[in-house]
């Protein structure tokens, strides 16, 4: 009978990992070259592709290999084995203390990759799109008991400290000295930044009695118990700015608009954040 293969093992003398060799002759070479394991020979300035860039026509070309039927993971998919090993990976995964800061920093600042640019504006209409309606991964779905727990149990007993309650109390401050400049109502709150926008668009519709919260304060139906971002009552229409936040609750406010038009049977328009 075949003795079972041995594994010979050495130690990667910059990190120390376990390095697993089939024959003793290679570790004996690895001991004599001081090789180190995978991760420390490609990382920084010890990788061969270190300070280099691919030029545009390798660029073009790998997003073409990629493309439809060229890619080689066209028309196939993970079981439902593999998909199941990943989540389960994912889940239990922890990156240790120190590879969540590395993580952080790596994302800050002009290490952000998005850090000086802009999204074009078809790709904001595309972003815009996906979060819309069904196509929002989340639509139709709720968190589990145990997870409004885990969320709960996060929530309670954090003390916030000083220096941030500061900063809240200044924000609330300024808030109030804007709200007063321009007139506008302290309450309920609203976005400052939003008043310029539906004035805009009633200036396109030709409204000129728009009630908002920096003119009349806004219109609040008593019978619902909402109020409306703007309202025009010789025209009977409505116009709400909705900030990137109404993505998360899509539902709600298709009930809430809903209910507003079959009160005030009135045209209801809505402009989304860019």
């Amino acid at each position: 009978m075949k003795s079972k293969l041995k594994k010979w093992e050495r130690n990667c003398p910059s990190c120390g990992t376990v390095i697993e060799y089939k024959d003793n002759s290679n570790r004996n070479n690895a001991d004599i070259r001081n090789t180190e394991c995978r991760r420390c020979c490609t990382a920084g300035s010890k990788n061969g592709f270190y300070g280099k860039v691919h030029t545009k026509e390798t660029l073009d070309f790998f997003s073409e290999s990629q493309k439809g039927d060229k890619s080689a993971w066209y028309g196939k998919h993970h079981t439902d084995i593999t998909k199941q090993k990943m989540s389960e990976f994912r889940r239990n995964y922890k990156y240790s203390e120190e590879g969540c800061k590395n993580l952080s920093i790596a994302k800050q600042g002009k290490s952000h990759p998005m850090y000086g640019k802009t999204h074009s504006t078809e790709t904001i209409e595309k972003m815009k799109l996906v979060k819309l309606g069904k196509n929002n991964p989340f639509y139709g779905k709720h968190h589990s008991d145990k997870t409004k727990n885990i969320i709960s149990a996060k929530s309670k007993g954090k003390i916030v400290d000083a220096a941030t309650c500061k900063k809240q109390r200044i924000s609330t401050i300024q808030y109030i000295e804007k709200c007063i400049g321009n007139n506008g109502q302290l309450q309920p709150r609203y976005n400052i930044s939003s008043i310029p926008i539906l004035e805009q668009k009633a200036k396109e519709l030709n409204i000129f009695d728009l009630q908002h919260a920096e003119n009349g304060g806004e219109y609040f139906i008593k019978e619902l118990g909402y109020w409306v971002d703007g309202y025009s009552k010789d025209r009977n229409i409505v116009i709400e700015y909705y900030e990137k936040f109404h993505n998360k609750k899509i539902k709600r406010d298709l009930r809430r608009q809903n209910e507003i038009m079959k009160f005030l049977n009135c045209q209801f328009i809505i402009i989304y954040e860019v």
